[in-house]
């Protein structure tokens, strides 16, 4: 239980005495370190004093050894504990074991000597008697000359090393990086702290010192000329993929950290491989003004710190999507007395704003209005517009046993590019789109695709393509909102305004029409003699500029008008009304009762 107590007590004095020691660790401690006394004088008592000690104990015979206190020919918690009783005036040590205890020889007993008898006792640093150490003429306080070097170093790099210095077994190594530190070591190697790089860079100093004796009879530190190690690193690649997140006008580009990079080069890559440096960056993300492509992107990331770029990059490629409809500040639902129409919506063009909506976004099928994407795949994908499609019977009849509406061609007839554009869209014909999809993709399956492409390109929120013609199938469908952004997308193309705002059109001849075909705008029909009247005054306020109609047994009567109104552009969209004069006057009703400033009669 005794030694217990002891034990306990020398610990608990120890971290008392050795709090304000704790920054540095003991195998730091000099000959000049803490010389101030804890209690009382504690300088070694004279001859005098010592006759009027507690004890009576005999003469040191010089046997035991420095810092065995107690005499019992080792060094353990015990010494600890009685220097410690005897700085804290509890029982004074006798002369002898006084002397044994002055471990820096300064001539007092402080928390030195206890921070020396620990490091002991901790196999850190053994205690050491001055008269054991050479003497040298010269002692170097401080080392003043370092020869200085660089070196790269990469994860796989385990250790730094360091050449040994003639009669230096210690070295002190100051690191200077993330963060400053130091370390007292008796070896030649360290392992590299990865984590202290900062910019790539960690600088080390390596301080050789020997323990010497000074005239006075103290040990003190000796010192060498050392080695200032510059150890430089890379940037690592970037792990992971880059993510890329649409925006109104921009997208968002987000990666994992590298390690070791401090910044991040940014570069735009163009159809020819040449690399556009867009900025640095030090976040580890990125807005990209989508105005400098038109389609899509191709954006490489290279890590950067101030020893060169990492050794790969990491690209990522996107689709410029444009900014998707919002609903406007004067944004209203839908609600109109004698409509047949099942979802519907109004939208401004120009602000890319839905003025009113009714269950826009949701699942509805389009029938015909697909040949909106049909013209507008077709316009971007074909070079010639002069081009021939020479028409199969298979083009034809399955058509016609699918009862589609059909312009009129016959197999063995052949038409041009732009024939068949008119004749998909004037009178909806089947036939037409048919050969646009087998003479750029080679067949519908492989044009739907491109439609689907078009689609995601788009930024569409609830439509999929399976034909070109808009017959019914379950895995087939849009929403009022994604046609009217396809009908804006038409509107946007020369060759498909031309078109979709034609009143008629006669294709080349062909074999079965030496005169060629005249084609008829199904839309042009259906509005003829109507325009919008916002104002309910019997004048013309608006006009309806063009248009797709559509129809299947499961989609009803679906249509997609482009109208002016006030100088600008709105399409409105209705699906699943009653009858084709339903779709008319449902539409005119929500133009004429949603319009900006429109007074209407609902």
């Amino acid at each position: 239980m005794t030694s217990k107590k002891i034990l306990a007590a020398s610990l608990a004095l120890f971290i008392t005495v050795g709090q304000g020691l704790l920054p540095v660790s003991a195998n730091e401690m000099t000959e000049s370190d803490n010389r101030s006394s804890f209690v009382g004088n504690n300088s070694i008592l004279s001859d005098a004093e010592t006759s009027d000690a507690e004890t009576t104990d005999e003469e040191d015979d010089g046997e035991h050894p420095l810092g065995d206190v107690n005499g019992d020919d080792s060094i353990n918690v015990t010494d600890i504990a009685l220097l410690s009783s005897h700085l804290r005036g509890i029982k004074p040590l006798e002369k002898h074991s006084y002397i044994r205890a002055d471990l820096n020889f300064d001539g007092a007993l402080n928390a030195t000597d206890i921070a020396k008898l620990a490091a002991h006792i901790n196999g850190i640093k053994a205690i050491v008697d001055p008269k054991t150490l050479p003497m040298p003429e010269v002692i170097h306080s401080e080392t003043t000359n370092f020869s200085k070097s660089t070196i790269l170093v990469n994860k796989k790099t385990e250790k730094i090393t360091w050449q040994p210095v003639a009669g230096m077994p210690n070295y002190t190594l100051e690191f200077k990086g993330k963060y400053n530190s130091s370390c007292y070591v008796s070896s030649l190697s360290i392992p590299i702290a990865y984590d202290q790089f900062d910019d790539g860079v960690l600088t080390l100093r390596v301080i050789p010192s020997r323990d010497v004796q000074s005239a006075e009879g103290k040990v003190v530190r000796d010192h060498a000329d050392g080695y200032e190690i510059k150890i430089t690193i890379l940037p690592e690649k970037i792990e992971g993929n880059i993510t890329a997140e649409a925006k109104e006008d921009h997208t968002k580009l987000s990666w994992k950290a590298a390690e070791f990079a401090s910044s991040y080069n940014v570069y735009l890559i163009n159809d020819n491989n040449k690399e556009q440096l867009l900025d640095n960056v030090r976040d580890t993300s990125y807005l990209f003004d989508n105005s400098l492509v038109d389609k899509k992107a191709r954006i490489k990331i290279v890590p950067v710190n101030s020893i060169g770029t990492a050794e790969a990059a990491s690209e990522v490629s996107f689709k410029i999507r444009p900014p998707a409809p919002v609903a406007s500040e004067q944004y209203r639902t839908i609600n109109l007395k004698n409509a047949t129409f099942d979802t519907a919506v109004l939208y401004d063009c120009e602000a890319n704003e839905i003025i009113a909506g009714l269950d826009h976004k949701e699942k509805m099928y389009p029938a015909s209005m697909t040949k909106l994407m049909t013209i507008l795949v077709a316009a971007e994908n074909i070079k010639d517009m002069k081009a021939k499609y020479k028409f199969t019977k298979h083009d034809i009849y399955s058509m016609l046993e699918e009862d589609a509406s059909m312009a009129g061609f016959q197999p063995g007839d052949e038409a041009t590019m732009e024939d068949l554009m008119y004749a998909t869209i004037l009178p909806s014909g089947a036939d037409g789109a048919i050969g646009l999809a087998n003479y750029i993709a080679g067949t519908e399956k492989e044009y739907v695709k491109l439609m689907n492409e078009k689609a995601d390109d788009l930024g569409l929120i609830n439509t999929h393509f399976a034909n070109v013609t808009g017959l019914h199938d379950d895995d087939h469908y849009s929403c009022s909102q994604d046609i009217a952004v396809i009908t804006k997308a038409c509107m946007e193309n020369k060759r498909c305004r031309d078109v979709l705002c034609a009143y008629a059109y006669t294709t080349s001849p062909t074999k079965s029409h030496l005169n060629g075909i005249y084609l008829k705008s199904g839309f042009r029909s259906k509005f003829s003699g109507y325009f919008i009247d916002a104002d309910q005054d019997g004048y013309e306020d608006g006009k309806l500029v063009c248009g797709k109609t559509g129809f299947t047994n499961e989609a009803m009567y679906t249509l997609s008008t482009v109208a002016e109104y006030n100088g600008k552009r709105y399409i409105s969209v209705v699906t699943k009304c009653d009858s084709t004069n339903a779709s008319t006057w449902d539409t005119l009703a929500l133009l004429e009762n949603y319009l900006p400033g429109a007074v209407g009669t609902d």
